[in-house]
Formats: C-alpha cells, sequence, structure tokens
C-alpha cells in the first residue's frame, strides 16, 4: 500500500520534471532559431538591406528565450534533489532490522 502511494507520487514527479525538460528544450529550439534569423538579418543589416530594429527585436527575442530556457533547467535542477520512497525505505529498514 504505502509503495504504491509513493509510485504515484513519483510518478507525478517524474511527469512534471519530464514537462519541465520538454519546456526548456522547446525554449533552447525558439532560441536557436530566433538567433539564428538574428545573425542572418545582421549580415543583411551590414549589407544595407535591411533596417536595424528587426535584428534588435530577434536578438531580444532570443536571449528571453535563453533566459526562460535557463530558469527552467535551474527549477529542473532543484527538483532532481528531492527524494523518491522515503517513507518505503524507512519502512523497510524498520523490518529489516
Amino acid at each position: 500500500m504505502l509503495l504504491s502511494i509513493e509510485g504515484r507520487e513519483a510518478g507525478i514527479h517524474a511527469g512534471i520534471t519530464s514537462g519541465l525538460a520538454a519546456a526548456a528544450a522547446f525554449s533552447l529550439l525558439v532560441a536557436y532559431l530566433f538567433l539564428a534569423v538574428t545573425l542572418a538579418l545582421l549580415i543583411a543589416w551590414v549589407c544595407g538591406a535591411v533596417g536595424g530594429v528587426w535584428v534588435l527585436v530577434m536578438l531580444g527575442a532570443g536571449i528571453a528565450h535563453l533566459l526562460i530556457a535557463g530558469i527552467l533547467v535551474i527549477v529542473i535542477k532543484r527538483r532532481l534533489h528531492k527524494k523518491l520512497f522515503v517513507a518505503t525505505r524507512e519502512q523497510l529498514r524498520k523490518d529489516l532490522a
């Protein structure tokens, strides 16, 4: 009974952590796309083909997504320190002692 309750809790914990990891990966992908477009616009701006405003907008969006991904990674690292099956392990220690 205790193992099934803690197993459900561990499953929820793993699901949330996986969701955060997926969000961080998606944010990194979007940041990469923004920064790649920024580089292309920067080259066009240097050549005189486009105005400088869009370069700054894309650069800002890329940096914002990098910050979001960084924050998500920090949240994931903090969640990974949570010990799982604590009560079950404690009960097993009592039973085996």
